[in-house]
């Protein structure tokens, strides 16, 4: 078993490689900022938007379900 994590470390641990940019972007700060507003762009608060999220689960069940 000690041969078969010694292998599997060699091959995924100490990987030290790290992209030289993101995006364009070469900074801690820009990378994690320009993630941040992408994640912002696609997911929304749920409970903000409740309004939205029930209309939106209102029209799924009628197109699966049909007017029952």
């Amino acid at each position: 078993m000690d041969k078969f994590w010694h292998q599997w470390n060699s091959n995924f641990s100490n990987k030290t490689c790290k992209p030289s940019n993101i995006d364009g972007l070469t900074d801690d700060t820009s990378i994690a900022n320009h993630f941040n507003d992408s994640s912002a762009s696609v997911y929304f608060d749920s409970y903000e938007n409740n309004a939205d999220v029930v209309a939106c689960l209102e029209n799924r069940e009628t197109t699966i379900l049909g007017d029952a």
